[in-house]
């Protein structure tokens, strides 16, 4: 992750945008994935290369759920960022004119 306040904003609404495509894509990977272990559950897992199949399946979708958690985790830290920057921001204006008051 980036370091500074203004990167980490930007590295969000990139991964926030990028999300917007991605996210069908892995949607549509996953609903296939899930559909093809369930019919070899059904199937029963007697067999070892269905089994290993299903395993592989398994693995796959958690690959899956991991690259789009870290995608969330990538825009969650940008909107902390940027809230964080506007904060700081509301707090230096309050503080300048609090103390401009204070020389009046």
């Amino acid at each position: 992750m980036s370091d500074t306040t203004a990167e980490r904003i930007a590295d969000g609404a990139a991964a926030a945008q990028a999300m917007e495509f991605v996210r069908p894509a892995l949607d549509v990977i996953r609903a296939d994935y899930n559909k093809r272990a369930m019919e070899l559950l059904r199937q029963g897992l007697t067999d070892p290369v269905k089994t290993a199949g299903a395993q592989k399946l398994s693995i796959a979708l958690g690959v899956i759920d991991q690259v789009e958690a870290q995608i969330r985790a990538v825009i969650s830290d940008g909107n902390i960022a940027k809230a964080s920057h506007e904060r700081a921001s509301d707090m230096a204006r309050v503080s300048e004119a609090e103390a401009r008051r204070s020389f009046l």
